[in-house]
């Protein structure tokens, strides 16, 4: 069974999923801060050694990612 870790892990590019579980995670987890200072995630105790943490979407991130809902908003 697949996390969903192992899917955001899969949005990196193949030279950092390559480089090895650790720098994959460092690179999905710098996009998810960058995603949380502009208010469209909220973000979880990172787990040790992985980092891998909750990301939940905020009102924001939903109208982000499903534009359409923004007419309801």
């Amino acid at each position: 069974m697949r996390s969903p870790a192992n899917g955001l892990f899969d949005l990196a590019p193949k030279h950092i999923q390559g480089a090895g579980l650790q720098k994959t995670a460092n690179y999905v987890d710098a996009h998810l801060q960058f995603l949380q200072d502009r208010g469209y995630v909220e973000l979880g105790q990172p787990t040790k050694p992985t980092r891998v943490r909750p990301v939940k979407l905020t009102a924001e991130g939903q109208m982000f990612a499903q534009p359409e809902l923004v007419e309801f908003g």
